[in-house]
């Protein structure tokens, strides 16, 4: 659940190849996983706090989610991070950036997933 467009590092074109490639390198490390069937859904939140819990959802409702891959964008993940909760399902999302998503009594399922700004700058040549 990731917006599909616009400025943002967490957008579905760049994120959804990178889901895939993690799965097959999953597949081929850990030989038990083969066999099972696993279908990646995708719905675009539009960063907004409409759309993407709406996408949430639609996704618990037709039973199509064990685990949401965002939202990013902080007005689509809260909602979402606490319905979650309740529907029994992880919410990762490599957003959710504002410190008050660290509060496990509202946000018990949310894994924020992100690297430390000292990983992002270039090493000298």
């Amino acid at each position: 659940i990731l917006p599909f467009e616009g400025k943002d590092y967490w957008l579905m074109p760049k994120v959804h190849p990178a889901i895939l490639m993690a799965w097959e390198k999953v597949l081929k490390q850990y030989t038990c996983l083969r066999g099972y069937s696993v279908v990646f859904n995708t719905a675009n939140s539009k960063c907004s706090e409409i759309f993407g819990p709406l996408a949430a959802i639609d996704m618990y409702i037709h039973q199509s989610a064990h685990v949401f891959f965002g939202p990013a964008c902080e007005y689509s993940v809260a909602p979402v991070a606490r319905f979650s909760y309740y529907w029994g399902i992880p919410v990762l999302s490599a957003g959710a950036l504002v410190t008050a998503f660290g509060d496990k009594k509202e946000y018990r399922l949310l894994t924020r997933v992100q690297v430390s700004s000292n990983k992002h700058q270039m090493s000298p040549s």
